[in-house]
Order: C-alpha cells, then sequence, then structure tokens
C-alpha cells in the first residue's frame, strides 16, 4: 500500500520533501520553480542518505535506516517478519 512504501524512505529525504511541499504549497509553477525542486531533489539524491539508498537498490537489500530500525534492543530477540 501507499502507506508502507512511504514509511520505507529515506528519513531525511521525507523532511526535504515535507518541508519543500510546506514552502511551495499554493505557488504558481513557474520555470524557477521546477528548476529550485530539481536542485534541492539533486541535493537530496547526492546526500549520503540518497546514495545509501541507490547502493541498496542496486544490491538488492534494505537501506541502513530500515535494517536500524530493525535492531532488536538489548537482550530482546528480534521477531520475524514476513517481506511482501
Amino acid at each position: 500500500d501507499l502507506l508502507g512504501h512511504l514509511l520505507q524512505g529515506g528519513p531525511e529525504a521525507q523532511a526535504q520533501t515535507k518541508e519543500w511541499i510546506r514552502a511551495v504549497a499554493g505557488a504558481p509553477l513557474t520555470a524557477d520553480l521546477v528548476e529550485a525542486g530539481a536542485e534541492r531533489f539533486a541535493r537530496v539524491r547526492g546526500s549520503a542518505e540518497g546514495r545509501e539508498g541507490i547502493r541498496a537498490f542496486l544490491k538488492k537489500r534494505p537501506p541502513a535506516w530500515l535494517r536500524e530500525k530493525k535492531k532488536p534492543a538489548a537482550g530482546k530477540k528480534a521477531k520475524a517478519t514476513r517481506v511482501k
């Protein structure tokens, strides 16, 4: 489902996307706005998180931010999860 896919995105990329949406909400669509959005997207994609996401995709493995979420607390066993 859509929410499940969104929750798998990089936390910094999600924060940047929310900030951009809030900043441009209601603004007219201009060439400058499109260019600014493309520049922002390129910065996020070139960040450490963006590079990790691309590496994970190419290697067909979960990105680091998802693996970190699944680590069990000290002294607790991780629950088995089913991947779709």
